[in-house]
């Protein structure tokens, strides 16, 4: 099931499009006039950055083949579309299940731009991405094996954020050189940093393969019904 209506999901995705830059605007420091490096650390700041670089240009093929009459011109990258879904879904779960105590939690000491931005990237940019692919993609378009190879993501981010951690330095308003605490090896030991990135490898499989049985069996059967 997906709405073939070009214009509303050009639209639609304009506005996803300027929702991200806002959160990332803030997030990397530029309302304040500055830009700030260490954002980009974070696994969040980077999901919502390979949102923003990945609608660019599907905005922009959205727009030239706006009059087509080729229903393949709807499709843009739609495995890699599939992955960057898994990415920013697994911002929105682990975020919500792991870091924060409750959606009101994240509006703390009053700060209304911290609150918008915690919002945007965390909530507000994950959910309409998810939304965009069930409302305008085709479905069927996913491989069995594409959540596995997903998880070169995650594994490619804990051996960056490692990597970063043993030759830099502490992270600003942080007592650490982890940006989260469960992959801190000084707070946690390698024992427990290992068994949460082996949980969060099955969270990451299980949100792909999640992710795969709607494309190809869930969504499917609701176009055969109708």
């Amino acid at each position: 099931m997906y709405i073939k209506n070009r214009v509303t999901a050009l639209i639609y995705r304009s506005v996803l499009l300027i929702v991200c830059g806002v959160g990332l605007y803030i997030t990397l420091g530029f309302y304040r006039g500055q830009f700030s490096p260490y954002s980009l650390v974070y696994y969040t700041t980077l999901s919502n950055l390979i949102c923003f670089i990945f609608y660019l240009p599907m905005i922009l093929h959205n727009a030239i083949k706006l009059r087509s009459q080729d229903e393949t011109d709807a499709f843009f990258a739609p495995r890699i579309k599939g992955a960057v879904v898994i990415m920013i879904t697994i911002t929105l779960t682990i975020y919500h299940a792991f870091l924060a105590n409750s959606l009101f939690s994240i509006y703390s000491g009053g700060d209304l731009v911290y609150f918008i931005q915690n919002l945007i990237v965390h909530y507000i940019v994950p959910i309409m991405v998810i939304l965009d692919w069930i409302l305008f993609d085709p479905k069927q378009m996913l491989r069995p094996l594409d959540p596995v190879l997903c998880l070169m993501i995650p594994a490619a981010y804990a051996a960056f954020a490692i990597i970063r951690a043993k030759f830099g330095d502490v992270l600003p308003g942080l007592a650490s050189r982890y940006p989260y605490f469960f992959m801190d090896f000084d707070l946690m030991g390698y024992g427990r940093v290992v068994g949460f990135f082996a949980v969060f490898l099955v969270i990451y499989l299980g949100v792909g393969y999640g992710l795969w049985i709607l494309d190809s069996f869930v969504l499917r059967k609701r176009v055969a019904m109708k």
